[in-house]
Formats: structure tokens, C-alpha cells, sequence
């Protein structure tokens, strides 16, 4: 049997979805379209795809050769494609350091531009450091200390402090321009000479670090593989103390000997000159720590592009993940009613709002993976604001919302949760798991009842009336509740 579709039937008038647009990344070593579209509060990319085209790797006389330039185009053919196949709105192009240095780099965007009819934005070394710095304020509004953002033909440098970018550099570093120096041995001399001659260097001494581009990211991938960590979320992930360490003895290494399951092969070979690199900007810097960003320039044009600088607000996006992801969102507050009993640490609360927004998010998901791929999607959704232990903490706490206890739990990550905070996430989640089960997915019938302690008993409290909504289930999650909390479970009436 055959299903025919017709394309007419496709573009149904009834189907409506938010809008999307485009960001092309000309970057001197790949080239990249993301697609975005606008959702309550926050951009979404719904689409990632690069090509290796290495338009950096310049030939004889500071030319882009003609085989690079075959490769953007093909590239771009594909890109633009798939823009119309998506809709979108309209498309932001930019190039950086390779068209911005090549002395054939006007006449190849002059060439772009008229076959493709883009706009090609050439940003600045100090722009596309802006740029890098406000795409890592999107995901990280309180973000304080430097951003560093590796690209094929140069490296930025932006200071960022109370939601802002300030100072900012632009150097001619980048791994592809960086290799003959790597591997010659004059790079830490070189490099090192031009640090110390940017004038905002000595402020920035012993702040947090942020690392942005995909260079640096695999170098984060590779020590994590070397760790054993599972790293399902590369966003915000902090290596340890021995990172440095690490990148140091890789700088030595031949990138043919390098074998990262977690790398590609693409970016396999720059490792070498990637670790180098940030390991002179290290000794320099001084950095207290490393912060991972997965958002760099593309997220920081995208967000300007969208009309305000940074749009993201987390409030705004929880709750519509608990509107329009429940099944029936709960008309009282499920933390009121079903957390109010457990002592919340601070540190906790942003955690516990997270699993509270995504506890019914799994319901349409098959009943055995619904606790694990609502967990794996917190922890890789794009959500601003949130720390590696709010995701962890959400992501636990929903697996046993929707899984109970038992032995096997992939989100009790022992180097991110302690275990107060993985007890509380536990507690949390069968807490969670407790209410939905009692409102039948009903979330407006949440008020019904509320969990309360007294004198080393649990008490699940129904509402005058109500108590025909225990049955079995609620008894068997009750009673599992009051075990891991070492307290009495009891079901009582409120008598007005």
C-alpha cells in the first residue's frame, strides 16, 4: 500500500506554528545554518547543520583557493534550500575572520551575496567578540569574567559583568591560522607577547572563563571522555582542576595518535593547536574556572536579530512548558500543595521549579521511556539561566516522578548532586509522581489534597468529600514516599 501526499495537503491553512528564521555562520573553518524559531520567552533552534569548508586555510598570496570557494557555494546552495523548505521568515548572513582577512574576500561575498541574494553582514574582530560574549550572556545572563571564543582564523575576547559586554579583543589566533607556529614551537612566545599587550588583561586575572567554539568545546568533549563522564549536557559543564593539565599534555600530541570516541575526526586533528591555545591564554588569565558554553556568535546575532538583546526568561518558559506540555496544567501551585512539606535549600528552588514545569511533560512518550527521555530533555534543552546541577536535579527528580525507586537511576550523577540534594530530588520526584497520580492527569484536581509531616507521620490530607480518590495506587506511591522520607504514611480527611 502506498500513502500519497500531496504537497497542497501539507500546507494545511489550519496548521499554524510559531516563525522561524535563519543565521548563516561563514566562519574561516566551517559554515553553519541554524534555523530558530520564536517560542514564549526564549528562541529555539530547530534546525543545526555545519560543513567543514575551511575557508581559512588560505593558498599562495592570502587567497581563499578555488576548491574552498566551491565549497561554500555548494554549501550555501543546500542551505538556502533548505530555508525555503523550512519557510523562514527571512535569513541573517555573516562571515568573519576568513572573508574579513582573504584578499579575495570581497569579491567572493560580492559573489555570494548576488547568486544568493543575501545580505552578508562582514563583522568585525571587536563585533564578532561582542557577538560571542551577548550569545553567552542569552544562556548565562549572570555571567561574570571573560568569554573566549576559538575560530578557525582568530580568537575573541570579551569581558562580560551585571548582564553586559564590555572590553573586548580580537586576535589573529585562530586553529588553522595558529598551526605552523604550533608546530614550531613559537606559539606560547607569540601569543603569550600579545596578551600581555591587551589593556583590559590584568583586570580580568582570576575570573571565570568561558569557552566558546567548537574547537574548545571538543577539547572539553575529549577530557570528559578521559574523566569517564557520561556528559550527556555539554552546556555549562566544568572540568577539574587537572583540565589544564590535560590540555597541556594534548598540545604535545600528534593529532593522528589522538582517538576520542566523543570527537570527530574533523575536529580531531585541530586538538593539538586548540589545547595549546588555551593553555597560553591560562597562564596569562589565570582563570578560576572553566565554564562550557554551547552558545556562542550565531546564538548572540540570532538574539539581537530577534528584536531585544536578550530575550530569554526562564519564568515565562517554565510556564508555558507546564501549560502547553501537561496534560490539564494544575490550577494551584503544585509546590504549595505537594513540595511545601520538604525543606527546599535555596540553592535548590530554581531545580525544583524545573521539575515541577516538566513532571507531566512525558505523557504522550511510551509509559518504559517516558522518566528517561523527559530527563535526557532537560538536561539538553535550551533553557537560559539554568546551572549543570538544576538540570541534574530536575532531570532525577522527573525520572522518579514518572519511575518511582528502583536500583537503576541514570540521572544520580554522584560529581553533581550530592546526596542531601539527591535525596531531595528523589523526594521531589515521587512527590510529583503522587499528585499526578491522585489527579489522574487531571492537574486541576491537584487541589484536592496536599502532603503534610506531624509527629513522624506522612500525611497526604484529602479535601472535604474527596477521599473517593484514593485507591491503591495512591496508597502504594504514598507509602513508598513516606519510606524513603523514614516517616509513617497515613491518609486523612480535612473536615472543612
Amino acid at each position: 500500500m502506498t500513502l500519497d501526499i500531496t504537497e497542497e495537503e501539507t500546507r494545511s491553512p489550519h496548521l499554524t506554528r510559531p516563525e522561524r528564521f535563519a543565521v548563516i555562520d561563514i566562519g574561516s573553518n566551517t559554515v553553519r545554518l541554524v534555523l530558530f524559531e520564536k517560542a514564549p520567552g526564549r528562541l529555539v533552534s530547530v534546525l543545526n547543520e555545519k560543513v567543514s569548508v575551511g575557508l581559512g586555510q588560505f593558498g599562495e598570496g592570502g587567497h581563499v583557493p578555488k576548491e574552498r570557494i566551491e565549497g561554500l557555494l555548494a554549501a550555501l546552495s543546500r542551505f538556502m534550500s533548505l530555508c525555503k523548505g523550512h519557510q523562514v521568515s527571512h535569513v541573517r548572513a555573516f562571515a568573519t575572520a576568513a572573508l574579513r582577512d582573504a584578499l579575495n574576500g570581497p569579491s567572493i561575498r560580492k559573489d555570494v551575496e548576488t547568486k544568493f541574494d543575501l545580505n552578508i553582514k562582514l563583522l568585525s574582530g571587536d563585533e564578532e567578540a561582542m557577538f560571542a560574549g551577548r550569545g553567552v550572556l542569552s544562556s548565562f545572563p549572570h555571567a561574570e569574567g571573560v568569554v573566549g571564543d576559538l575560530g578557525g582564523g582568530s580568537l575573541e575576547l570579551v569581558v562580560v559583568r551585571a548582564g553586559s559586554c564590555h572590553e573586548a579583543v580580537s586576535l589573529p589566533f585562530g586553529i588553522l591560522r595558529s598551526a605552523s607556529a604550533h608546530l614550531s614551537g613559537q606559539l606560547p612566545e607569540i601569543l603569550g607577547a600579545q596578551l600581555r599587550r591587551v589593556g583590559f588583561i590584568g583586570d580580568v586575572v582570576g575570573q571565570p572563563f568561558y569557552l566558546v567554539g567548537g574547537s574548545w568545546r571538543s577539547l572539553v568533549k575529549a577530557y570528559a571522555e578521559t574523566k569517564g563522564d557520561r556528559l550527556e549536557m555539554l552546556q555549562a559543564f566544568e572540568p577539574g582542576e587537572d583540565f589544564l593539565t590535560f590540555c597541556k599534555d594534548i598540545a604535545k600530541q600528534n593529532s593522528s595518535d589522538l582517538n576520542f570516541r566523543k570527537v570527530s575526526s574533523s575536529r580531531r586533528q585541530h586538538l593539538p593547536v586548540a589545547a595549546n591555545l588555551l593553555g597560553i591564554v591560562a597562564d596569562v588569565v589565570k582563570p578560576s574556572t572553566f565554564i562550557t558554553s554551547a552558545s556562542g556568535v550565531r546564538e548572540g546575532v540570532a538574539h539581537e536579530e530577534r528584536g531585544w538583546l536578550f530575550p530569554n526568561d526562564l519564568k515565562m518558559i517554565l510556564t508555558d512548558i507546564s501549560t502547553n506540555r501537561s496534560r490539564l496544567r494544575p490550577a494551584t501551585s503544585l509546590h504549595e500543595q505537594w513540595l511545601g512539606y520538604l525543606d527546599i535549600a535555596d540553592h535548590c528552588r530554581v531545580a525544583v521549579q524545573l521539575a515541577m514545569a516538566y513532571s507531566d511533560a512525558g505523557w504522550r512518550k511510551h509509559p518504559d521511556l517516558r522518566g528517561t527521555h523527559t530527563g535526557q530533555e532537560i538536561l539538553h534543552a535550551e533553557l537560559p539561566g539554568l546551572t549543570r546541577f538544576d538540570r541534574y536535579f530536575a532531570a532525577n527528580a522527573v525520572y522518579c516522578r514518572y519511575e518511582g525507586l528502583n536500583n537503576d537511576n541514570p540521572f544520580a550523577h554522584a560529581d553533581v548532586l550530592h546526596s542531601d540534594d539527591q535525596e531531595l530530588s528523589v523526594a521531589v520526584g515521587l512527590s510529583l509522581r503522587l499528585a499526578w497520580y491522585l489527579a489522574g492527569g487531571a492537574g486541576h484536581m491537584i487541589v484536592h489534597a496536599k502532603l503534610e509531616t506531624n509527629a513522624g507521620r506522612l500525611l497526604l490530607v484529602m479535601a472535604e468529600g474527596q477521599g473517593h480518590l484514593v485507591n491503591e495506587g495512591v496508597v502504594k506511591r504514598l507509602a513508598q514516599l513516606a519510606r524513603h522520607l523514614n516517616l509513617e504514611p497515613d491518609v486523612v480527611s480535612n473536615q472543612g
